[in-house]
């Protein structure tokens, strides 16, 4: 019909104290927003033709590691790695990931306390986009049983895969925010993910990447967190993860990191 209107209107039926989820949402930098439009394609087409299949060979679920050094060793199969392709990450209760491009040495970590503890390890892209069917988690003892680093049943368990670092010329066309979510499901009308990007709340109800194209120069912090339906951080050892990145011009230096072995434990990825 000539001259016709087309409205969109969004309702948002909890209290009034809330954020209006679906407006929160229509702000989202994805593939289908107009910043990213055109970019967003070109990443996932190394995703989409990975079928990845990820094994964890050791320490194995329930076992119980003799001496304070864990060594995990991994097999990966229908897929190669490499510096500017894919990685595995693995992760150690709340460490930080360790990057690894190369599946034939164990990731060894030092000094690892007594007690229980959580594995995490899965394969990412070039990009950091997370190929979900190859996360693996499992928990496992170091010299004595104890429930320490170990979430309850029902206790969400969140991992992130990128961002991380610095991102330099091209790198920062468009950076990926993914991660994978287990011991809760998100809904609209329940759990949900609320990451902050430089303080700026958004929600998400899926476990699907987001795009943050054309970043400003300098450090950015991301925070993201399980949330229940109130907006109420539900607790967990691994519900909430916060990740500073930085967004690098070529005639400017790289942020100086302070280094993070795997042998220190650090809140992150």
């Amino acid at each position: 019909m000539a001259g016709m209107v087309r409205k969109f209107i969004v309702f948002c039926s909890l209290a009034a104290a809330m954020p209006c989820l679906a407006q929160n949402n229509l702000d989202l930098p994805e593939p289908g927003n107009d910043a990213a439009r055109g970019l967003a394609p070109a990443t996932l087409s190394q995703k989409a033709t990975t079928s990845a299949h990820l094994s964890l060979l050791s320490p194995m679920p329930a076992s119980v590691v003799t001496g304070s050094v864990v060594a995990v060793k991994f097999s990966l199969s229908n897929v190669s790695l490499s510096p500017s392709g894919h990685r595995v990450q693995v992760v150690l209760d709340n460490r930080k990931s360790v990057v690894v491009h190369d599946t034939t040495t164990p990731v060894t970590f030092d000094a690892v306390q007594p007690g229980g503890h959580t594995l995490r390890l899965f394969v990412a892209t070039g990009k950091g986009e997370l190929l979900k069917e190859t996360f693996t988690m499992i928990h496992f003892f170091v010299e004595a049983k104890s429930d320490d680093n170990i979430p309850e049943p029902g206790e969400p368990v969140l991992t992130v895969s990128s961002p991380r670092g610095a991102y330099k010329d091209q790198e920062a066309d468009l950076i990926v925010f993914d991660y994978s979510v287990q011991g809760v499901q998100l809904s609209r009308t329940g759990n949900r993910l609320r990451y902050q990007l430089n303080g700026r709340p958004y929600y998400r109800w899926d476990q699907t990447p987001v795009y943050f194209p054309k970043l400003t120069p300098g450090t950015h912090r991301l925070v993201a967190e399980i949330v229940d339906i109130e907006g109420v951080a539900v607790p967990g050892r691994f519900a909430r993860v916060e990740v500073p990145f930085d967004v690098v011009q070529s005639n400017t230096p790289a942020p100086v990191q302070p280094k993070i072995s795997a042998e220190a434990p650090a809140e992150g990825q």
